[in-house]
């Protein structure tokens, strides 16, 4: 059986691999043999392509902030690869000292005239849209956080938590890469959904097509799970691995973007969840049976109040204010 370890576990080694495979092709000496095994390499792990890319930008000479996307506070990218190199002898020593000068060099150069990665955030209830140099557009929902970061060679973002809606300008040369905390999704030409919390991300897809990975720790037989998404499709998984591919209407991904919430035949504490994203004051259950009850509908994003009156109107739930909040109680 295989043990899957925890990603924190592994990241050091991960970090070692993308650097030895980064400098391997950079002096373009790698035999037929080791290309399928870089091959096979990039492909098991979501994280090894994100962090091959990353050792690529170093490579290449990337500003120190960017180094904060490996999460390596505890020793700096140099330490690193001096740390890496000196444990390596014969062929590789030449390539470590290469390395070090070229780095020093870079950082020199980098201080004064650097690519900068720019974050963004959003509070409750905010919502903002980026336009990026390519062309593309990022669409920020309330409490939303991610850093953009473009190179010669990558268009990387990373979305720390909430939800973002991307339309992604076609650029063959440069992959559009979203870095999510267990996986990673990179668009093939598309308009794709993405909203991320603590324990599930989910993706949904408008128009084009998006490649997924993510990690699975329950199949013994694959370490990353692998999807490409169509058109009208979703994947939901959870910190797990646990996956749920489904078919959704395009015409309800993403409607905050329009000042909208859409709900299709959804449970009441998922649609909950939702409206408490625009609101000052929380809805909460009085009676957790209501969570489960199915509803379908749609209303403004500032006419959260008229949601509320409806509920009540229709018998599905008592609304009680309570001054620091709202309580749905079940109606005997």
């Amino acid at each position: 059986m295989i043990r899957h370890e925890p990603l924190s576990s592994q990241s050091d080694d991960v970090i070692q691999q993308a650097v030895a495979w980064t400098v391997q092709l950079d002096r373009n000496d790698l035999s037929p043999d080791e290309i399928e095994q870089f091959s096979a390499w990039l492909s098991e792990d979501p994280r090894h392509e994100i962090e091959f890319q990353k050792a690529s930008m170093v490579w290449s000479g990337v500003p120190r902030q960017a180094i904060s996307l490996y999460g390596t506070e505890d020793l700096s990218l140099l330490d690193k690869l001096e740390t890496f190199f000196s444990q390596r002898k014969g062929q590789w020593l030449a390539a470590s000292m290469a390395c070090i000068v070229l780095l020093i060099s870079a950082f020199l150069v980098i201080q004064f005239n650097a690519p900068a990665v720019d974050s963004f955030e959003t509070a409750h209830a905010e919502r903002r849209t980026i336009k990026l140099e390519d062309g593309s557009e990022v669409f920020m929902n309330g409490e939303t956080k991610l850093s953009i970061h473009y190179t010669e060679r990558l268009r990387l973002v990373t979305l720390d938590q909430g939800e973002a809606f991307f339309d992604v300008a076609k650029d063959a040369s440069r992959p559009f890469i979203v870095d999510l905390k267990s996986g990673t999704a990179r668009a093939l030409g598309t308009k794709f959904n993405i909203r991320a919390d603590t324990q599930h991300t989910k993706v949904s897809v408008v128009e084009g097509r998006v490649e997924v990975k993510h990690e699975n720790t329950i199949s013994t037989d694959e370490r990353v799970s692998k999807t490409i998404l169509e058109v009208g499709q979703q994947i939901a998984y959870d910190s797990t691995g646990s996956a749920t591919l489904e078919a959704i209407n395009v015409n309800q991904i993403a409607t905050w973007r329009h000042g909208r919430v859409t709900f299709d035949n959804q449970e009441l504490e998922t649609i909950i969840a939702e409206v408490n994203r625009y609101r000052k004051v929380p809805i909460i259950f009085a009676d957790p049976e209501l969570k489960q009850r199915r509803l379908s509908g749609s209303f403004g994003i500032d006419k959260t109040d008229d949601f509320l009156l409806a509920l009540q109107t229709l018998s599905v739930a008592e609304v009680v204010d309570r001054g620091d909040s709202i309580a749905l109680i079940m109606i005997k």
